[in-house]
């Protein structure tokens, strides 16, 4: 099986749906991307009006579809809510030549697993559909609330620290072998 393009992914299951950004996504986007506690872990100016959210939004589409088949920037759909509630991402990490997972959520819907299951259906997908042979997070060390998800999950830390953009990062990992031995 061949991995989708990036507008063509839907993953469902355990009460959430993993789907591509739209452009129709721009006022919830503003509510999750203008969250000051996303802004502070992704390092990034949070999103505070309709123009930054829709350039953001048109960014993530854009670098999504270059990238392989599969990988992306998602939104992270729980089924009870109806819209997004964050993203979980599959994606180069930079010039490394690995592949990173990710995710976040806007503190409005924290603490009820939707990041870990939405994670979850991207790691099988990631392994059991793209083909990747391993997966990594890189998680600043102070991020408990991550770190939490990437050990619910089962990467593993690699001792290893990854410096991007000036900054320590935790580097985790799950390979294919440990996915299918943890099934």
């Amino acid at each position: 099986m061949s991995a989708p393009r990036y507008a063509d992914l839907l993953l469902r299951g355990d009460g959430v749906i993993v789907r591509a950004w739209r452009e129709d996504d721009l006022e919830v986007f503003l509510r999750v991307y203008g969250d000051e506690e996303i802004a502070r872990w992704l390092q990034l100016a949070p999103v505070t009006d309709e123009e930054a959210a829709r350039t953001r939004i048109a960014s993530i589409i854009s670098r999504s579809e270059a990238m392989a088949a599969g990988l992306g920037i998602y939104a992270l759909v729980p089924e009870t809510v109806g819209h997004p509630v964050g993203s979980v991402m599959l994606k180069p990490l930079d010039d490394t030549g690995l592949v990173e997972i990710g995710w976040n959520q806007a503190a409005p819907w924290t603490g009820n697993g939707y990041v870990t299951r939405g994670a979850r259906l991207l790691l099988r997908h990631s392994f059991e559909v793209a083909g990747l042979p391993q997966v990594h997070a890189v998680i600043l060390p102070d991020n408990e609330r991550s770190l939490g998800v990437a050990r619910r999950l089962g990467l593993r830390d690699t001792g290893a620290v990854l410096t991007l953009e000036g900054y320590a990062h935790v580097l985790l990992l799950m390979t294919a072998d440990e996915w299918s031995g943890a099934r």
